[in-house]
């Protein structure tokens, strides 16, 4: 006998990175103006669900936007988790690809880095994910530093050599 399983189950969730672009304000171009107000769970998900309301009509929102849900955000990596019907995550996936800014002041893209029909498997993506860029942040560093010491060096070597 075969097991169906129930349409509740059908879900999937994706894993997106938010990519802050450039502000030309006094905050010196800290995401949210500098502060944890703008950006927070209830406007990420009202901005998901507007562009879906604007792409796809009332119907793509009754679809899509019912079902759709935040299981996680974090504003220090920039990563969120969400939840959606497995039959509509091209919408959503769609929808996320048309926000451009946040409150209208804050540039962003959308950029969705891993989708997965559990989220355990999310979870332990974006653990991956996050020592990744941890570690290739670290590489980076270092290698700017050794750079800046041998800068340094080549430096003071013409310096030496100029009576």
């Amino acid at each position: 006998m075969v097991r169906f399983k129930a349409r509740t189950y059908m879900n999937r969730y994706l894993l997106v990175q938010l990519i802050y672009g450039p502000r030309e304000s006094s905050t010196g171009g800290c995401p949210a103006g500098g502060s944890g107000k703008v950006v927070n769970e209830k406007s990420l998900i009202d901005l998901i669900r507007q562009s879906i309301q604007i792409n796809f009509g009332d119907l793509g929102a009754g679809e899509a936007g019912a079902d759709l849900n935040l299981k996680y955000y974090s504003p220090v990596t920039s990563t969120l988790i969400l939840r959606c019907k497995r039959d509509q995550v091209n919408r959503v996936r769609a929808s996320l690809l048309f926000i451009n800014q946040i409150n209208s002041q804050t540039p962003v893209i959308f950029n969705v880095i891993h989708l997965s029909g559990t989220i355990r498997k999310t979870q332990s993506f974006l653990i991956e994910f996050d020592r990744q860029s941890i570690l290739s942040f670290n590489n980076d560093n270092q290698n700017q530093t050794q750079t800046a010491e041998q800068s340094k060096a080549h430096f003071d070597k013409i310096l030496d050599l100029e009576p």
